[in-house]
């Protein structure tokens, strides 16, 4: 469930923030970063049940903490590389109306 929240509130914010701030759109901008950062949450899960194999009673005695430091290291590199991919994209012109445009 923390895992659901946090790719949430990531792809939210960035489809907000491409929204408001450039005028692109949104949901595609959300939808991007649920691709980054699905592909993150599975680099960073694979490698703490790595060390979760070897380092059992953690895992077993601390699941939220596990669960919450894997939502972190993939979430907030995610956050933070689609915030500066849509930081650096050109704001979108608008069509004026008329016909002398």
């Amino acid at each position: 469930m923390v895992t659901l929240i946090s790719f949430f509130v990531v792809c939210v914010a960035i489809g907000a923030l491409a929204q408001v701030w450039k005028g692109r759109t949104g949901a595609l901008w959300a939808f991007l970063t649920l691709i980054v950062q699905g592909v993150a949450y599975a680099f960073v899960a694979l490698a703490a049940n790595m060390h979760a194999i070897r380092d059992a009673d953690f895992a077993a005695t601390e699941p939220l903490i596990l669960d919450l430091t894997k939502n972190l290291l993939s979430g907030g590199p995610a956050f933070l590389l689609m915030a500066l991919i849509v930081a650096t994209l050109p704001k979108r012109r608008t069509m004026a109306a008329g016909p002398n445009v």
